[in-house]
């Protein structure tokens, strides 16, 4: 605003040859000024969304696997009156998630090659010397838990399932990119995952392995169904290049992830009623499923960053049921 004074002598400030630039320098000065702290609000306002938000932490640091593998394994040892060690459940998630994090951490270390990126590769790419050191010495910590208080049958079962683990690293991530996406490696993942899962249960059971088998292969196709749709939605959103693009089935499963999951549901309690499967197993199948039957509809209101974190929520039904079982 201008003062009276500033009024008055207006005119004489016309003919001065050095005077009237003084406005345009304050206004040029007040415009800079105000253009910084715009743009620092902007950069700070981008760096805020950039940090992902609590509830997709448990993907960002990959701890939503290991969660889904105690959790089911939990649930099938109780359902079968099966004792495990009480450190068993720590071992499995300790080699779980070191095994993400391996593979998160080979996926880093490629370039940039999408314009957008998830916020788990996102988190290891800034912090790829913190998970590689982590890559280092997790696994001497899992390697002492195992020779220190696992059976040796849980011990040879477990190193049998590490081979198979290794071999699919080496196929995986020594492979050129455009191989790596050339056969179904999603369903290879959901099949070691599961016996790995259930491995110690069987190990330490001396009853038929027959309900630990069809819960092990109800409990792949979950997982099976999880890891297609996560794998296309982000390839969906990424827009890789043409050799990053998913197998042809793994893209089908997700177009089609209504129907399987139904299918699941509907067939988890036949199982039952079968006699395959212990009571808990099916029930928590089915909720599953129906979770999972629900993300397509709900994919257009979901953030991109939620999306994964929500597939794999859909896995935790375990919860509830581990709950009533242990309070029965």
């Amino acid at each position: 605003m201008l003062d009276s004074r500033s009024v008055a002598t207006g005119t004489a400030r016309e003919h001065s040859p050095v005077v009237p630039c003084l406005p345009s320098l304050l206004q040029s000065f007040c415009l800079t000024r105000s253009t910084a702290h715009i743009s620092s609000l902007s950069n700070s306002f981008a760096l805020r969304r950039s940090v992902p938000r609590f509830w997709i932490w448990a993907n960002v640091l990959s701890l939503d696997a290991p969660l889904v593998a105690v959790l089911w394994q939990a649930l099938l040892a109780r359902a079968l009156n099966i004792q495990l060690h009480a450190l068993e459940p720590v071992v499995l998630a300790l080699s779980v998630w070191l095994l993400y994090v391996v593979d998160h951490v080979f996926d880093a270390m490629r370039p940039t090659a999408a314009a957008w990126e998830p916020a788990r590769r996102l988190f290891y790419r800034r912090h790829l010397h913190v998970m590689q050191a982590i890559v280092i010495c997790v696994p001497v910590l899992v390697l002492w838990l195992a020779y220190s208080f696992l059976s040796p049958a849980v011990l040879r079962a477990g190193l049998q399932i590490g081979c198979g683990v290794g071999s699919y690293f080496a196929v995986v991530h020594l492979a050129p990119r455009r191989g790596r996406n050339a056969w179904p490696r999603e369903g290879a993942v959901a099949l070691l995952f599961a016996a790995g899962t259930f491995m110690p249960v069987w190990a330490n059971s001396h009853s038929s392995m027959r309900p630990i088998l069809v819960s092990a292969l109800l409990f792949s196709a979950l997982c099976w169904l999880n890891i297609c749709a996560i794998e296309t939605w982000e390839w969906n959103y990424s827009g890789e290049r043409p050799e990053a693009t998913p197998h042809v089935s793994t893209q089908w499963v997700t177009q089609h992830l209504r129907f399987f999951s139904v299918v699941i549901s509907l067939c988890s309690p036949l199982l039952l009623l079968a006699g395959l499967v212990p009571a808990a197993i099916p029930v928590t199948a089915s909720v599953s499923g129906l979770a999972l039957c629900a993300l397509p509809g709900l994919r257009g209101r979901l953030s991109r960053a939620f999306l994964t974190s929500a597939a794999d929520l859909a896995l935790y039904s375990p919860c509830f049921f581990l709950v009533y079982l242990w309070a029965r």
